[in-house]
């Protein structure tokens, strides 16, 4: 009987094994970004100080190979009014307020070390930007206290996207980073940017792809290599800490984890 048991006993520790193993491992998500390379720095501009004009010397002309000024000539005579000219278009200038289900905040000034924008609470530490030409649509947007080699603000092909081009279905995504400027709907072009910079990967970037609706929402938009222009969604990534483009945020989040939407504000100071 005692001797039984003892063989049950046995059969059923063999079995462990076999049933331990059965048990299906924890889904594993990609990465978003390459591992073991060596990442070269990232420099930062500082915003400049607003221009002095001071008037320029006749020793300052001389110096430049410039006539002297003429002398000015005094008169007692009425002088005739003038039309003023029209005042120049100032380009709107501000941060870029981030709002969604977790967090409200702003597109922080320092990148991750890959080069990509994410996220800060605190005002001082946020991007301040500048819009250009938002009379027409899509406009490019310059970042002033960022990444000082590439102000130009745009999208970065996804290291791991299959290709340049996202819909529905497709876990490709584009991070916002520092980028060469690319003409108004223009499909992604291979140019120097703030990840390639970073990485030495090269990949396709787009700029010219920001509209501004009158609630002051900030709209991306991304031109698909066939020249159409898909919905996307802004999203916050939580593995690279940094802002992303999709055609379709539940594929990415089942290919590479967790991700916030997101929606950007243009707030003008």
């Amino acid at each position: 009987m005692v001797a039984t048991f003892v063989r049950l006993l046995a059969a059923s520790l063999l079995a462990l094994p076999a049933i331990v193993s059965a048990v299906p491992s924890p889904t594993t998500t990609a990465l978003t970004n390459p591992l073991g390379l060596s990442l070269n720095d990232i420099s930062y501009a500082l915003e400049p100080p607003a221009p002095i004009h001071s008037p320029e010397t006749n020793a300052q002309r001389l110096k430049r190979g410039l006539p002297p000024k003429p002398p000015v000539r005094r008169t007692n005579r009425a002088l005739q009014p003038r039309a003023s000219p029209p005042p120049l278009p100032v380009a709107p200038t501000g941060y870029i307020k981030v709002v969604s289900s977790s967090q409200t905040g702003y597109v922080s000034a320092r990148a991750n070390s890959f080069g990509e924008y994410g996220y800060t609470a605190n005002l001082d530490e946020a991007l301040k930007v500048t819009l250009l030409n938002t009379a027409g649509s899509p406009f490019d947007v310059v970042a002033l206290n960022g990444i000082a080699e590439f102000p130009t603000l745009g999208f970065i092909k996804g290291f791991a996207s299959t290709n340049s081009d996202l819909h529905t279905g497709s876990h490709n995504y584009a991070y916002l980073g520092g980028v060469t400027p690319t003409p108004p709907g223009s499909p992604a072009l291979v140019l120097p940017n703030s990840f390639s910079s970073a990485s030495g990967v090269p990949e396709g970037v787009e700029s010219a792809v920001w509209s501004l609706g009158t609630d002051g929402q900030l709209k991306p938009s991304w031109v698909n290599t066939d020249g159409g222009k898909p919905p996307i969604w802004i999203m916050y990534v939580d593995g690279a800490a940094a802002y992303a483009i999709s055609g379709d945020p539940p594929a990415f989040g089942n290919a590479f984890g967790d991700y916030a939407i997101s929606t950007f504000w243009f707030e003008s100071i």
